[in-house]
């Protein structure tokens, strides 16, 4: 999986949950309104992290943890 989606799905999901229509063009729109609102470095930012954050997860070194 690209890095990118392991930044994006999450953040991703949880919008699409908080939508209250499961219509296929409600989900086209949200998907819109999802990346519109997102500042431009949010995607450059969120991959930065991601060895951050899988380093944190491989010292603690848990079954599963939430950083």
């Amino acid at each position: 999986m690209p890095f990118i989606e392991y930044h994006l799905f999450p953040f991703l999901t949880n919008f699409l949950n908080e939508q209250d229509s499961p219509q296929e063009d409600d989900t086209k729109r949200g998907y819109h309104r999802f990346f519109n609102v997102k500042s431009p470095g949010f995607c450059r930012e969120g991959m930065r992290q991601l060895p951050i954050c899988w380093q944190y997860i491989v010292n603690d070194d848990s079954a599963y943890s939430v950083y």
